[in-house]
């Protein structure tokens, strides 16, 4: 069906968009948020068809050295934004970036699965779920970590904007590579990668946490 990507947003941002009104600010801005990055994702779905079709070039060249630079440049757009023109705190754009790459994911999920829907299994949605899932909004946390530091430092506004994009794109197609790869050990290491990256994000804020709450003591 070639509406079933519209149909998927509209399934899942109706409820989304009804939940806004009952909720307080905070809650609110990370639903806002997610939204913005399902959003991004059905924009950018369309604009890699229109690109794939236009490039001859095979499905894994696309999806390893041109789908990671245009779904990153995307989902950094919003984060940007709210970076620099709602003049958010350092922790707030951390956690409103990974809310855009985790509704992009979900989005995107959603979209493999209706086109893929014979094929999936179990292990397919774990990998999904856990592996690509955590890539998308991992490049989103380096994107607001890199964007609430460079709030501070006006002076590293291109230069860092260019080195945060890099690296997010970088992180991406490898990630791409690995899972792509005609090996499976190789296979593993990009599936095992994400939830390694996350796992050491949430080690480094766990420990600056503790390490404030000493210094107030």
């Amino acid at each position: 069906m070639d509406n079933m990507s519209y149909i998927l947003f509209i399934c899942v941002v109706g409820p989304l968009l009804s939940l806004l009104l009952f909720m307080e600010r905070k809650g609110r801005t990370a639903v806002e948020f997610i939204l913005c990055g399902i959003v991004c994702c059905l924009f950018i779905s369309e604009v890699n068809g229109l690109l794939l079709n236009s490039f001859n070039c095979s499905t894994y060249y696309f999806t390893t050295s041109i789908a990671p630079i245009t779904e990153e440049i995307i989902k950094a757009f919003p984060i940007f934004c709210y970076g620099f023109i709602c003049r958010l705190k350092p922790k707030e754009i951390i956690a409103a970036s990974f809310c855009v790459g985790i509704g992009f994911a979900v989005m995107e999920n959603l979209i493999v699965l209706s086109q893929n829907f014979e094929s999936v299994n179990i292990f397919w949605a774990v990998i999904r779920g856990f592996s690509s899932g955590l890539m998308h909004g991992i490049c989103s946390i380096i994107a607001g970590c890199c964007v609430s530091f460079i709030h501070k430092k006006k002076k590293l506004f291109v230069c860092g904007s260019i080195a945060t994009m890099n690296i997010v794109m970088v992180y991406h197609s490898m990630f791409n590579y690995l899972v792509q790869a005609q090996n499976t050990i190789i296979n593993y290491v990009g599936f095992f990668l994400p939830i390694l990256t996350y796992t050491i994000f949430v080690i480094v804020l766990f420990r600056g946490k503790k390490l404030k709450e000493l210094v107030k003591r």
